[in-house]
Formats: structure tokens, sequence, C-alpha cells
């Protein structure tokens, strides 16, 4: 039971009727290859696919120096937490000496 109803929004579900999914992979090839090789066509703009690039680099070393960073951030954040205890119980003990 709910006191406000939230209108969920309509969908949008358009299946094109003339689709040709090879058609479309080969002009991409084609504008790729044309690209590498320094051809430009008229009225073409350039849009750079990098969707996905980043998270499916095939680089390993990009992998190793995140873990790394990762690694050394984790440990330099432990040494200040243990610090910090030590300090609080120094503290404590003298406190409660008083």
């Amino acid at each position: 039971m709910a006191f406000f109803k939230l209108s969920q929004p309509k969908g949008f579900n358009h299946k094109p009727i003339y689709y040709d999914e090879d058609k479309e992979a080969h002009e991409k090839m084609v504008a790729k290859a044309k690209r590498e090789l320094g051809i430009k066509e008229e009225g073409e703009e350039y849009k750079p696919d990098i969707k996905g690039k980043f998270r499916n680099s095939s680089s390993a070393n990009d992998h190793e120096y995140t873990f790394n960073f990762r690694r050394t951030a984790e440990k330099k954040s432990n040494r200040h937490l243990i610090v910090l205890v030590l300090l609080l119980l120094i503290v404590l003990f003298f406190c409660s000496k008083l």
C-alpha cells in the first residue's frame, strides 16, 4: 500500500524494418581503414570509437599499475590507522595514571 504512486516511463522499442548488420559492420571496417590510411571523405566528421576501450584495455601493465597503486594506498591507510590507535592508547594510559 503506497501513498504515492509513481508512474513508470514508457519504453521505446523501435525495431527497424530494413537493417543489415553485416553491411553496417562492413561500412565501419571500411571507414576505419580509410581513417588509418589518411583518406578523408567530403563532409565526414571524425567520431572516435572509444566505447568500452578503457575497461577492455589489453595492456596488463595498466591493471598492474592500478592494483599496485591501490595496494600501496591501503598499506598507507592501515599504517595511519595503527599509529592513531597507538597514540590514543598512550593518551588513555597517561590519563588513567592521573
